[in-house]
C-alpha cells in the first residue's frame, strides 16, 4: 500500500552544479536583483537643524518642495508651481534657513537642481554639507519620502483644489497640525523640539524620553544579513534600467550602504542593495569580467569628483 510519508533525494554533486551555474556568464548577466541590505538608520541628530532632508513631489500638476528636520520631524512645504530650477529652490531654502537657522547637513536625491553647480556653490558658501543619496534608491532619503507621503495623503483626502488660495490654506493647515502633534518617534511635538516652546499637550503624563522611544522603534527593524564590501572587491552591479548585472570593482566606501564602483571604465555611485560579490565563481567566462581602472588611477580622489561619477543605473 502507499504508506510512504517522507522521500529523500540524494544529489552528491549538488554543490558542484551550483558552482557551475554561478560561473555561467548568462546566469550572471540575467540574474535577479540582489536581496536588499538591512535597514541602515541615519545617526541620531542631537539638536534642531543638524540634518535636514529635502525632496520634490507633484500634486495635480503643481510641484511642491518639502523639507523635514531629522531631530524634531518639523515639516516645511512650499508650492513651486512649475519652477523647480536651482535658483528658485535656493531662494525658498534660504528663506526657511533664515527663520530657523542654517543646517549642518542637507540630504537630497540626485535631481538636476540639487546636482547643479549653482546649488553646490551656495551650499559651500553657506557652510552646509550637502549629501546626495544613491540614485534610484529612495529609501536612503526615507525621512523626506515619508514627509512627502504624509502631505500628499492629506491633500488627497481633503480633495484640495489647486487654486492658489485653497492650496495655500489647506497645505499650511496640514503643516500646522503635523508640527503641533506629538510624534511617535520623539514623543514630543515638532514645535516643542524646534522652538523649545511649551506648547499645551493633551496627555503630558504619557511623555517618555525621546531617545528611549527611538530605541524602541529601532529595535523592531528586520535583522537581515549585513552586506559589507571593501575597496578592491570584485562585484556584480545590478542595473535598475536594463535589469542586467555588470562586473565592477569597489573603489571607495561612501557611507554604511553606499559605494563608488568602477564599471566599464566609469565611476558610479551605487547602493549596496544593488551589489553582489563574485567570490563564488568557479571558472567560466564573463564578457567584461576584467575591470581595468583608467591610466590616471593614481589620482583616484580627483577621478571620484562629482563631475566624473555618473548616476547609478
Amino acid at each position: 500500500e502507499g504508506g510512504c510519508q517522507t522521500t529523500f533525494l540524494v544529489a552528491p554533486d549538488l554543490q558542484t552544479n551550483r558552482g557551475v551555474s554561478r560561473s555561467c556568464s548568462g546566469c550572471r548577466k540575467y540574474g535577479k536583483k540582489p536581496s536588499p541590505a538591512p535597514l541602515c538608520p541615519w545617526p541620531y541628530s542631537r539638536r534642531p537643524m543638524e540634518r535636514v532632508h529635502i525632496d520634490y513631489c507633484e500634486y495635480r500638476g503643481k510641484m511642491l518642495l518639502v523639507m523635514v528636520d531629522s531631530f524634531s520631524k518639523f515639516f516645511w512645504c512650499h508650492v513651486m508651481n512649475h519652477d523647480t530650477t536651482a535658483s528658485k529652490t535656493l531662494a525658498v531654502l534660504f528663506g526657511w534657513f533664515c527663520c530657523r537657522g542654517f543646517p549642518t547637513t542637507l540630504v537630497s536625491d540626485n535631481g538636476p537642481q540639487f546636482t547643479s553647480k549653482e546649488f553646490a556653490e551656495k551650499m559651500s558658501k553657506w557652510g552646509i554639507k550637502h549629501l546626495l543619496t544613491p540614485p534610484y534608491h529612495p529609501a536612503s532619503n526615507g525621512l523626506a519620502e515619508r514627509a512627502v507621503g504624509t502631505i500628499k495623503s492629506h491633500l488627497k483626502r481633503m480633495d484640495c483644489p489647486v487654486t492658489p488660495l485653497e492650496l495655500y490654506v489647506n497645505l499650511h493647515s496640514i503643516l500646522y497640525w503635523h508640527n503641533a502633534s506629538p510624534q511617535s518617534s520623539t514623543d514630543q511635538t515638532p514645535f516643542e523640539l524646534m522652538a523649545k516652546a511649551s506648547v499645551p499637550r493633551l496627555f503630558p503624563q504619557l511623555q517618555r524620553p525621546q531617545k528611549k522611544t527611538q530605541e524602541e522603534n529601532r529595535s523592531v527593524l528586520p535583522k537581515n544579513k549585513v552586506k559589507l564590501f571593501q575597496p578592491g572587491d570584485q562585484v556584480l552591479v545590478y542595473s535598475n534600467h536594463t535589469k542586467l548585472n555588470s562586473p565592477g570593482t569597489v573603489k571607495e566606501i561612501k557611507s554604511n550602504n553606499s559605494y563608488i564602483v568602477l564599471v566599464d571604465d566609469c565611476y558610479k555611485h551605487v547602493s549596496g542593495d544593488n551589489l553582489r560579490l563574485l567570490k563564488d565563481s568557479v571558472g567560466g567566462n564573463f564578457d567584461t569580467i576584467e575591470t581595468v581602472p583608467p591610466d590616471n588611477s593614481d589620482n583616484l580622489n580627483n577621478s571620484l569628483s562629482d563631475s566624473n561619477i555618473s548616476d547609478d543605473e
